[in-house]
């Protein structure tokens, strides 16, 4: 993964984008081209894995942590 793949990882995370991150995959000129599922599903589980061990709730994006 190079810098542009993590960095449009990180903004869709950061900014929870995902009615355009699902409305426009597959379209040459998404706005997060470079992003793949595989990679959403992953950090999707890495989250629920970390959350699970600290006893938190992810209700919302507000309760996710800002870093990672």
């Amino acid at each position: 993964m190079c810098f542009s793949d993590l960095r449009q990882l990180l903004d869709l995370f950061v900014s929870w984008d995902w009615s355009a991150y699902l409305a426009d995959y597959g379209s040459p000129t998404a706005k997060y081209l470079r992003v793949k599922p595989e990679a959403c599903v992953a950090l999707f589980d890495r989250l629920r894995e970390a959350d699970r061990r600290t006893g938190n709730m992810l209700v919302s994006k507000h309760h996710l942590p800002l870093y990672f």
